[in-house]
């Protein structure tokens, strides 16, 4: 169990001179320690906030994972940076603890000599290649989009079956890592979630185009209409797209995800929408392999994904070994050649036929040889 408190008094924080611009509900984010050892962040509200934060709810929602078991605790921990106690001046709420995000979830961006860390939001998955190489930043082909994606998925729906909504589901919310063709997810601004049956502990704040069509509260159904758009506006490679371009999206993915995601992009009910994101959240990571990756579409469950440019490769030969499922994409090695024999050893490679000749030859030689004696 936490030895944290669930509230502390922000006179007993050790609070470090380094800090971050918070931007939403908070002023900034800086750098402590806590009365249990521990290093966190101090999320600081704003005046806003401070004003209008419900302070049951918020500390309900501490509680929440406190009451978890060991197992879904440490789930928790790896997929959402959650509130760990409330910070207090006297009664009055002054923002929440919580953990920092790994620094594998972290860019560095280098501005006139200087290198500073910069987090990577899942809005990254949206940059295009050109605008990549001018920040000297990675670029992500649209399998490893998905499987990013993907991994929110599984986040966004672990919550809901355990009775919360990410609420102010957007891609500066999260942040990720993509390591050894493995992507991992973290979902910040958490005190943001909303209980599915109760009050949240904040007031909606979501972006204008992050809104759903008609106002209503956060819950299951605005989740999937938002992460549907996220899903759209990452693969088309622009956060602002009014509208999902299915030629371009087909090529990426099967008829029936595809009527899915627009559907509810369109703010519909689409009947078993939940079910079969729960699918993608398994299938999708599974097309990044070390030596290839692949995409989903009618035609195949397991299509080569070729970027754009790149020329196919050549057909495998009966010989060819498939190590991997498919064409190395990161490596510039030509196709092995099939092994050449190894030399006969002397005397070996003689046809048998002219063996055989050569010793009934020597047969009839030796039997007139007894004859004539």
């Amino acid at each position: 169990m936490d030895a944290l408190p669930r509230f502390i008094q922000i006179d007993q924080l050790v609070l470090s001179g380094t800090s971050v611009p918070g931007g939403g509900q908070a002023t900034k984010l800086v750098e402590c320690i806590a009365p249990d050892g521990g290093a966190y962040l101090f999320k600081s509200y704003t005046p806003d906030v401070r004003a209008s934060v419900a302070l049951k709810p918020l500390d309900a929602m501490v509680a929440w994972r406190l009451d978890l078991s060991d197992a879904d605790r440490a789930e928790l921990d790896v997929r959402c940076a959650w509130p760990r106690a409330l910070v207090m001046e006297g009664e009055a709420v002054q923002g929440v603890l919580i953990r920092p995000a790994p620094d594998t979830m972290t860019d560095v961006i280098v501005h006139k000599g200087t290198s500073r860390p910069r987090p990577r939001h899942l809005s990254a998955l949206a940059r295009p290649a050109a605008q990549a190489d001018k920040l000297g930043l990675r670029y992500y082909e649209a399998p490893v989009k998905l499987a990013v994606l993907a991994r929110f998925c599984g986040t966004m729906l672990w919550l809901h079956e355990r009775g919360y909504a990410v609420g102010d589901l957007q891609p500066l919310n999260a942040m990720f890592s993509y390591e050894a063709h493995t992507a991992d997810v973290m979902l910040i601004d958490c005190d943001a979630c909303a209980p599915l049956t109760g009050r949240p502990a904040l007031l909606p704040q979501d972006p204008e185009i992050w809104k759903t069509p008609t106002p209503e509260p956060f819950g299951v159904r605005t989740d999937l209409y938002k992460f549907a758009w996220m899903v759209v506006r990452c693969l088309q490679e622009n956060l602002e797209c009014p509208a999902p371009d299915p030629d371009r999206l087909r090529s990426l993915m099967q008829t029936r995800t595809l009527d899915t995601l627009v559907g509810l992009c369109a703010g519909h009910d689409v009947p078993g929408a939940g079910l079969l994101l729960r699918d993608k959240a398994s299938a999708w990571p599974a097309m990044v392999t070390p030596n290839a990756l692949y995409v989903q579409t009618d035609e195949s469950m397991r299509r080569l994904w070729l970027p754009e440019g790149a020329v196919p490769p050549a057909p495998a030969q009966p010989w060819a070994q498939d190590l991997g499922g498919g064409a190395d994409l990161t490596s510039t090695a030509r196709p092995r050649r099939a092994p050449s024999p190894a030399p006969a050893p002397s005397g070996e490679g003689v046809p048998a036929r002219l063996v055989v000749a050569v010793l009934v030859v020597l047969l009839i030689a030796a039997v007139l040889a007894f004859l004539n004696r």
